[in-house]
């Protein structure tokens, strides 16, 4: 079954020490205003991949799910979507 539902996706400028764009990140918020990608790894469907981003709030929602073992971290060994792509192809 799928559910479709109205979100808003904001693109938001990341900048390094020069203060030029140097990528863009997209967030996607949901009718309930909230951020779906926050939403995400809250519920254990989604990593932090902590290679590109140290955002504390991403880190500590991955801390609680896996404290909580909620969707992926109810399995005993999950495998890192990066880890399973370098080992598939």
């Amino acid at each position: 079954v799928i559910i479709w539902f109205p979100v808003k996706v904001l693109l938001v400028p990341r900048f390094a020490f020069s203060l030029k764009p140097v990528a863009t990140a997209c967030v996607v918020v949901n009718i309930k205003k909230q951020v779906v990608n926050q939403e995400m790894v809250k519920q254990g469907m989604a990593w932090h991949f902590k290679r590109y981003s140290t955002n504390e709030t991403y880190a500590r929602l991955e801390l609680i799910a896996r404290k909580n073992k909620v969707g992926l971290w109810q399995d005993k060994n999950p495998i890192a979507p990066w880890l399973w792509r370098k080992h598939r192809y």
